[in-house]
């Protein structure tokens, strides 16, 4: 009964330690929490080792502004990739790997961590 009691317990904080580990954002991509209203970030606030960023690019070529979010591991690796999405889950470009920098077009205008999983 005491194994099941600190089973649960474990459970329990383990869940509370994932969602304390994300801040309220505030309005991005037209909507009030977009960690939790937007399906395609949903689903990638689960992934382990991961770090969720809300951020602006700057389409270089357009001179047009796009909101989003960066997906990019936790721990440093020489083949890690750091993706960019727009607000519909869109991959727009990535960078890092073995195939190196792809978001050459894009200008970083604004970059802002939101949620860190373990």
């Amino acid at each position: 009964m005491k194994n099941i009691s600190l089973l649960i317990i474990s459970c329990l904080t383990t869940i509370l330690l994932l969602f304390a580990a994300c801040d309220k954002v505030g309005k991005v991509c037209e909507v009030s929490d977009p960690i939790t209203e937007l399906p395609w970030l949903v689903s990638m606030k689960g992934e382990e080792n991961i770090s969720i960023s809300k951020a602006i690019l700057k389409d270089k070529k357009k001179g047009k502004r796009i909101e989003g979010f960066f997906i990019e591991p936790n721990k440093p690796c020489a083949d890690a990739i750091t993706n960019y999405y727009n607000c519909s889950g869109e991959e727009v470009c990535y960078y890092g790997g073995f195939s190196g920098f792809k978001c050459n077009d894009y200008e970083v205008i604004k970059e802002e961590v939101v949620c860190v999983n373990p």
